[in-house]
């Protein structure tokens, strides 16, 4: 069973899924990140969710992705990094405690 549950809207997380090996359980996701993980193009048998289209093999270079996405959105100055100070901000702003808001960014920045 793949770790990502589109249809139930949840990751599963095993305990070698995280960086700690600490057993978290699930990760509940958002509606917004759903539709955008319901358009990516998929392929019937791809044991990966983001796949290079041209070839079907999982991506391996993340940050090279992410700078390319950076510079095509015409940002500049933007490590990745950046991206979960502003989770942990946004949640604050919005009331989620703490506690929550670094399990999530632990658990979104163990995922394999």
């Amino acid at each position: 069973m793949g770790q990502l549950d589109v249809r139930e809207g949840v990751i599963r997380l095993a305990p070698q899924d995280t960086k700690g090996g600490e057993h978290l359980g699930v990760v509940y996701l958002t509606g917004r990140t759903l539709e955008a993980l319901r358009a990516l193009p998929r392929r019937l048998l791809a044991e990966h969710v983001f796949t290079n289209p041209a070839t079907g093999e999982r991506w391996w270079e993340i940050r090279k992705m992410f700078r390319r996405a950076c510079r095509n959105s015409g940002l500049e100055n933007i490590w990745f990094h950046d991206l979960r100070r502003s989770f942990v901000t946004n949640a604050r702003r919005r009331g989620v405690p703490e506690s929550p808001s670094a399990l999530a960014l632990t658990t979104a920045a163990s995922v394999r």
